[in-house]
Protein backbone atom coordinates (compact mmCIF):
# COMPACT_ATOMS: atom_id res chain seq x y z
CA UNK A 1 0.00 0.00 0.00
CA UNK A 2 1.54 3.50 -1.14
CA UNK A 3 1.12 6.01 1.13
CA UNK A 4 1.05 9.83 0.05
CA UNK A 5 3.45 12.11 1.31
CA UNK A 6 2.75 16.02 1.07
CA UNK A 7 4.97 16.91 -0.95
CA UNK A 8 6.64 20.74 0.52
CA UNK A 9 7.23 22.46 -3.13
CA UNK A 10 3.11 21.60 -2.86
CA UNK A 11 2.07 23.61 -0.21
CA UNK A 12 4.43 26.19 -1.35
CA UNK A 13 2.72 26.62 -4.68
CA UNK A 14 -0.74 26.77 -2.88
CA UNK A 15 0.38 29.27 -0.64
CA UNK A 16 2.20 31.09 -3.60
CA UNK A 17 -1.23 30.87 -5.89
CA UNK A 18 -3.31 32.01 -3.15
CA UNK A 19 -1.41 35.30 -2.79
CA UNK A 20 -1.83 35.94 -6.13
CA UNK A 21 -5.32 35.17 -6.38
CA UNK A 22 -5.48 37.93 -3.69
CA UNK A 23 -3.14 40.56 -5.41
CA UNK A 24 -5.55 40.37 -8.08
CA UNK A 25 -8.53 41.30 -6.44
CA UNK A 26 -8.02 45.11 -5.01
CA UNK A 27 -10.81 45.50 -3.32
CA UNK A 28 -10.84 42.55 -1.38
CA UNK A 29 -10.69 44.56 1.87
CA UNK A 30 -14.28 45.88 0.37
CA UNK A 31 -15.57 42.53 -0.30
CA UNK A 32 -17.99 41.32 2.53
CA UNK A 33 -20.83 38.69 2.55
CA UNK A 34 -23.93 39.10 3.80
CA UNK A 35 -22.82 39.33 7.13
CA UNK A 36 -20.59 42.05 6.38
CA UNK A 37 -17.60 39.51 6.88
CA UNK A 38 -14.21 40.56 4.98
CA UNK A 39 -12.23 37.73 3.44
CA UNK A 40 -9.72 38.08 6.32
CA UNK A 41 -12.88 37.62 8.76
CA UNK A 42 -13.61 34.60 7.11
CA UNK A 43 -10.39 33.19 7.07
CA UNK A 44 -10.01 34.01 10.61
CA UNK A 45 -13.13 32.08 11.02
CA UNK A 46 -12.54 28.98 8.98
CA UNK A 47 -9.57 29.16 6.86
CA UNK A 48 -5.91 28.23 6.82
CA UNK A 49 -3.72 30.16 9.79
CA UNK A 50 -1.14 30.56 7.06
CA UNK A 51 -3.35 33.14 5.31
CA UNK A 52 -3.92 35.15 7.54
CA UNK A 53 -0.34 36.35 7.17
CA UNK A 54 -0.94 36.87 3.30
CA UNK A 55 -4.52 38.73 3.99
CA UNK A 56 -2.74 40.96 6.29
CA UNK A 57 0.62 41.41 4.37
CA UNK A 58 -1.56 42.55 1.30
CA UNK A 59 -3.04 45.23 3.68
CA UNK A 60 -6.59 43.90 4.92
CA UNK A 61 -7.74 45.55 7.71
CA UNK A 62 -7.17 43.83 10.56
CA UNK A 63 -9.32 45.48 12.85
CA UNK A 64 -12.12 45.58 10.23
CA UNK A 65 -15.47 45.57 11.39
CA UNK A 66 -18.25 43.52 9.98
CA UNK A 67 -22.25 43.63 10.49
CA UNK A 68 -22.53 43.69 14.42
CA UNK A 69 -19.18 45.62 14.51
CA UNK A 70 -17.03 42.21 15.34
CA UNK A 71 -13.12 41.89 14.10
CA UNK A 72 -11.41 39.28 13.30
CA UNK A 73 -9.92 38.76 16.44
CA UNK A 74 -13.68 38.70 17.99
CA UNK A 75 -14.42 36.21 15.20
CA UNK A 76 -11.57 33.40 16.55
CA UNK A 77 -12.30 33.99 19.78
CA UNK A 78 -15.82 32.93 19.10
CA UNK A 79 -14.65 29.96 17.02
CA UNK A 80 -12.25 29.00 19.50
CA UNK A 81 -9.05 29.24 16.85
CA UNK A 82 -6.59 30.14 19.04
CA UNK A 83 -3.75 30.15 16.10
CA UNK A 84 -5.12 32.37 14.18
CA UNK A 85 -6.00 34.57 17.58
CA UNK A 86 -2.13 34.15 18.01
CA UNK A 87 -1.19 35.16 14.34
CA UNK A 88 -3.64 38.08 14.61
CA UNK A 89 -1.92 39.22 18.11
CA UNK A 90 1.59 39.47 16.16
CA UNK A 91 0.29 41.83 14.09
CA UNK A 92 -1.15 44.07 16.85
CA UNK A 93 -4.47 43.32 16.64
CA UNK A 94 -7.05 45.78 18.61
CA UNK A 95 -8.15 42.96 21.46
CA UNK A 96 -10.41 45.75 23.56
CA UNK A 97 -12.63 46.79 20.61
CA UNK A 98 -15.97 45.92 21.51
CA UNK A 99 -18.59 45.22 19.35
CA UNK A 100 -22.56 46.56 18.92
CA UNK A 101 -23.25 44.78 22.43
CA UNK A 102 -20.76 46.35 24.48
CA UNK A 103 -18.04 42.49 24.08
CA UNK A 104 -14.51 41.98 23.74
CA UNK A 105 -13.05 39.21 22.78
CA UNK A 106 -12.37 38.99 26.60
CA UNK A 107 -15.49 39.11 27.53
CA UNK A 108 -16.60 36.28 25.18
CA UNK A 109 -14.21 34.43 26.27
CA UNK A 110 -14.82 34.82 29.80
CA UNK A 111 -18.59 34.15 28.96
CA UNK A 112 -18.09 30.82 27.56
CA UNK A 113 -14.69 29.93 29.57
CA UNK A 114 -12.55 29.50 26.65
CA UNK A 115 -9.17 29.09 28.16
CA UNK A 116 -8.10 31.51 25.22
CA UNK A 117 -8.64 34.34 27.43
CA UNK A 118 -4.84 33.33 28.95
CA UNK A 119 -3.83 34.53 25.46
CA UNK A 120 -5.48 37.54 25.29
CA UNK A 121 -4.62 38.62 29.08
CA UNK A 122 -1.19 38.15 28.20
CA UNK A 123 -1.34 40.22 25.10
CA UNK A 124 -2.82 43.28 26.74
CA UNK A 125 -6.69 42.87 26.65
CA UNK A 126 -8.35 44.54 29.60
CA UNK A 127 -9.33 42.35 32.45
CA UNK A 128 -11.45 45.20 34.16
CA UNK A 129 -13.34 46.51 31.10
CA UNK A 130 -17.09 46.85 31.84
CA UNK A 131 -19.70 45.91 29.22
CA UNK A 132 -22.54 48.52 29.22
CA UNK A 133 -24.78 46.91 32.13
CA UNK A 134 -20.83 47.38 34.07
CA UNK A 135 -20.22 43.76 33.93
CA UNK A 136 -16.45 42.93 33.75
CA UNK A 137 -14.69 39.40 32.80
CA UNK A 138 -14.88 38.55 36.10
CA UNK A 139 -18.79 38.91 36.73
CA UNK A 140 -19.40 37.13 33.78
CA UNK A 141 -17.12 34.17 34.41
CA UNK A 142 -18.19 33.73 37.66
CA UNK A 143 -22.11 34.29 36.70
CA UNK A 144 -21.40 31.19 34.09
CA UNK A 145 -19.47 29.21 36.61
CA UNK A 146 -16.15 29.16 34.57
CA UNK A 147 -13.73 28.81 37.85
CA UNK A 148 -10.77 27.81 36.24
CA UNK A 149 -11.35 31.29 33.79
CA UNK A 150 -12.28 33.27 37.29
CA UNK A 151 -8.71 32.14 39.19
CA UNK A 152 -7.06 32.81 35.83
CA UNK A 153 -8.41 36.18 36.00
CA UNK A 154 -7.50 36.70 39.55
CA UNK A 155 -4.01 35.71 39.27
CA UNK A 156 -3.47 38.19 36.76
CA UNK A 157 -4.90 40.86 39.26
CA UNK A 158 -8.43 41.11 37.95
CA UNK A 159 -10.16 43.37 40.32
CA UNK A 160 -13.12 41.06 42.30
CA UNK A 161 -14.87 43.95 44.06
CA UNK A 162 -16.28 46.29 40.57
CA UNK A 163 -20.22 46.18 40.83
CA UNK A 164 -22.43 45.76 37.94
CA UNK A 165 -25.21 48.38 37.20
CA UNK A 166 -27.58 46.47 39.93
CA UNK A 167 -24.69 46.83 42.51
CA UNK A 168 -23.51 43.02 42.48
CA UNK A 169 -19.72 41.61 42.50
CA UNK A 170 -18.71 38.73 40.79
CA UNK A 171 -19.06 36.83 44.29
CA UNK A 172 -22.79 37.84 44.15
CA UNK A 173 -23.33 36.01 41.22
CA UNK A 174 -20.99 32.91 41.42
Amino acid sequence: MEQCNADPSAIDLYLEGFGLLARRAVELDQATDEDGQSLLHLVAKQGPAEFIDILINLGLDLNGLERRSRTPSFVTVLEGRSTVLDRLIKFQADLNKADEDGDTPLIIAAMDGKLAISLLLSKGADMDYQKRDLWTPMHLSACWGHGEVVRLLLEKGANPNQVTNEGETSLHLA
